[in-house]
């Protein structure tokens, strides 16, 4: 009699189950909250029929972005080669040859700020715009490196170059490290700054270079991944900001960024008042594409 009363429930229980099985839906795991990144792809021009004598400037590369609530990427910057002959972007740079580099932005870039400008300042930022040419950031090689390096003689030499940013009136200086890795020091109120360019996914590549310091480093693999950190200077450990491929930008989790030591980087114009999130958000933007760009030159990934 037990050992039937002790099967029935058994059999009862099992039913039981069953039935909550299909009755209460199974537990569910709260979905974690992904953290959005800022995607830039990198758009290259078809190519054209080379010319002896250029005597326009020449598109080398688009940088589109990728906005989460879109599938279509939205070109927000160009990569500009000037012409045969001397160009000044803006009065208050050098004049710019066929080695150096400018990048124009487009109305979609405004939009990254995710703010709209200030009414009692849009006639000065429409003469400042005009003025610059919506110039944001230009590529510099000095002829003084040229000559410095042909003056000591063949032998490897590290590319280097001068990095403007018109908008914020700061500037950095570019060079590669003997680990092959891209550096850029600048100076502000604050003291020194660094920011490197890591090679990331592979072995280390050694590196030859002529005595030009506008060479470019060998062709690098398809796979080369760069990873862009803020160097502290005390401890020499690295805040990640941003990674490169060939195929393009990624920029950080802006609530995760090193939001502190990015302020110090991209500084202020000479207006005394502070720049607005949306002001700030655009000029890191700016700095992590125009120092990735030279770092896209020296891989030769700009066709």
């Amino acid at each position: 009699m037990s050992s039937t009363i002790h099967n029935g429930v058994k059999s009862e229980n099992r039913v039981l189950i069953r039935g909550n099985e299909h009755s209460i839906p199974p537990r569910q795991k709260s979905p974690k909250r992904l953290k959005e990144q800022s995607v830039f792809p990198l758009a290259h021009p078809p190519p054209k029929p080379t010319q002896c004598l250029r005597l326009t400037p020449k598109l080398l590369l688009q940088i589109q972005h990728l906005s989460p609530k879109s599938t279509r990427p939205l070109p927000v910057l160009e990569v500009w080669q000037p012409s045969r002959f001397a160009a000044r972007p803006c009065a208050t740079l050098p004049k710019l040859h066929a080695g150096d580099m400018y990048i124009t932005q487009s109305e979609a870039y405004a939009s990254l700020s995710g703010e709209n400008h200030h009414p009692n300042s849009g006639l000065e930022a429409e003469a400042e715009a005009s003025s610059l040419e919506a110039v944001v950031g230009v590529i510099y090689h000095p002829p003084a490196q040229k000559t410095k390096a042909r003056k000591e003689g063949p032998g490897p030499a590290q590319a280097e170059a001068e990095v403007h940013f018109p908008l914020t009136r700061r500037a950095w200086s570019a060079s590669v490290t003997a680990e092959g890795w891209y550096r850029f020091q600048g100076r502000g109120e604050a003291g020194e700054y660094v920011l490197e360019w890591k090679r990331r996914g592979e072995k280390e590549r050694s590196r030859s270079f002529s005595s030009s310091s506008t060479d470019r480093a060998p062709r690098a693999a398809a796979d080369s991944r760069f990873v862009l950190g803020i160097v502290d200077m005390r401890t020499r450990r690295a805040a990640r900001v941003a990674s490169l491929t060939k195929k393009g930008f990624e920029v950080g989790c802006w609530e995760r960024l090193p939001l502190e030591g990015l302020q110090e980087c991209v500084g202020s114009s000479t207006d005394e008042s502070d720049p607005s999130d949306g002001q700030f958000r655009t000029a890191v933007y700016t700095m992590v594409l125009t120092t990735g760009v030279w770092v896209a030159a020296q891989e030769d990934w700009l066709g």
